[in-house]
């Protein structure tokens, strides 16, 4: 698998899970980076008014640009 960028809400019902796959994708060799957003909602990106949005799509870019 190609590196991975998991973006997650620290409070949200997935979360476990975005930490079990970045786990998972690390033990089988696959680079994986897991940033966990604070306070904020599932889907938070569907909405370009907040703060984190743009932040988490910043990196995104920074993320794909780097490999």
């Amino acid at each position: 698998l190609p590196p991975m960028l998991i973006q997650a809400v620290a409070g949200e019902a997935v979360v476990d899970d975005a930490v079990r796959l970045a786990a998972a994708a690390r033990q089988a060799g696959v680079p994986a980076r897991l940033e966990l957003i604070e306070d904020s909602l599932h889907g938070f990106m569907l909405f370009d008014f907040l703060p984190e949005t743009g932040a988490a799509f910043d990196q995104f870019g920074a993320f794909v640009l780097g490999h």
